[in-house]
C-alpha cells in the first residue's frame, strides 16, 4: 500500500434504492429518520437531484459505478433485446418474466453476464479503477460489481437444482471484497433470507462485520433495495420503510467514536 495512502479515511457510498426527497423530508421532519437526519445536517442535501434514465437499478448502478449513461456502458434497462445475439435479456424482474423467459437463463443473466458479459469493456468500474492504483474495495448487495479480482459465486443448491446448473458456482471479476447474499458472503454463517426483496438487515450487518473486524477498505459501495418492493406495493410516499433503513444507518454510524 502507498505511503500516501495510510492516513485516508474508508469512503462508504450508502445506496437507498427508489429513496425519494419528499417522503424523506417528511421522515426526517417528523423524527422517524434520525440517522438520515444527521447525515443531512452534516453533509450536502441535494433535493433536486435528477436520475439518470431509465430509472431501473442496474441502469442507475452502472452510471454509479462507471461515471458513463447506458449509451456507454450498454446496460439499458432490466429487460432488454440483444441483437448481437437476437435473444431477450431478462435479469430477473418478475416471476411471471423469469418463468418465461427462463430462471436458469435469468438467473446466469443477473449473476454472470451483466457484469461479466453485457456491461462494456469500453467502460472502467470503479473497483477496476481503484485496483489499478492498488487500492482494495468492497461491494455489498449490488448485482453490478465488476472488478479485477477473481471471484467464486455459488449458487445455493436448491437454485441450482431448479436452474439445472451442473457444479452450482461461477467465477466472476469483482472488487477485493464482495457480498452478494449466499451467492458470495462475508460472513460464514450468515443466511440471507430476503436478498430478492432487498434485505436491509442482512446488508447492514455484512457492512458492520467489515467495521467491526477493521477490514473496511478504502471504497465500499452498499445499497438497500428494500424501498423499491415497498413503494411498488404501498406507494411513493412510504415513510416506515425508510424508518426501518434508517435504523440500520444508526446501529452503523453508532459504530464509529465521532
Amino acid at each position: 500500500m502507498k505511503e500516501s495512502q495510510s492516513f485516508r479515511k474508508p469512503v462508504i457510498l450508502l445506496n437507498i434504492d427508489s429513496l425519494m426527497s419528499g417522503p424523506l423530508e417528511v421522515a426526517t421532519q417528523t423524527g422517524r429518520a434520525p440517522a438520515l437526519q444527521f447525515l443531512m445536517e452534516n453533509g450536502n442535501y441535494i433535493s433536486n437531484m435528477v436520475t439518470s434514465f431509465p430509472t431501473m437499478s442496474v441502469t442507475i448502478d452502472s452510471s454509479l459505478l462507471t461515471g458513463a449513461y447506458a449509451d456507454k456502458h450498454h446496460i439499458p434497462g432490466l429487460n432488454w433485446f440483444d441483437d448481437s445475439e437476437n435473444q431477450f435479456i431478462n435479469y430477473g424482474t418478475g416471476f411471471r418474466e423469469t418463468f418465461r423467459m427462463g430462471m436458469r437463463k435469468s438467473v446466469h443473466n443477473m449473476l454472470y453476464r451483466l457484469n461479466n458479459e453485457h456491461l462494456s469493456s469500453e467502460v472502467t468500474t470503479i473497483y477496476e479503477e481503484l485496483a489499478s492504483k492498488g487500492i482494495p474495495s468492497a461491494s455489498i448487495n449490488s448485482f453490478v460489481y465488476r472488478g479485477n479480482t477473481p471471484k467464486r459465486l455459488r449458487v445455493p443448491r436448491l437454485l441450482s437444482t431448479l436452474t439445472h446448473f451442473e457444479d452450482g458456482k461461477w467465477i466472476a471479476e469483482g472488487p477485493s471484497i464482495l457480498s452478494l447474499g449466499t451467492f458470495s458472503k462475508l460472513r460464514p454463517w450468515s443466511f440471507p433470507t430476503k436478498i430478492a426483496a432487498g434485505n436491509r438487515k442482512y446488508t447492514a450487518k455484512e457492512l458492520r462485520y467489515l467495521i467491526r473486524k477493521n477490514k473496511l477498505p478504502w471504497f465500499t459501495f452498499c445499497i438497500f433495495q428494500d424501498m423499491d418492493t415497498r413503494i411498488h406495493f404501498k406507494g411513493p410516499m412510504d415513510i416506515k420503510g425508510i424508518t426501518k433503513i434508517d435504523k440500520e444507518i444508526q446501529k452503523t454510524l453508532n459504530l464509529f467514536s465521532s
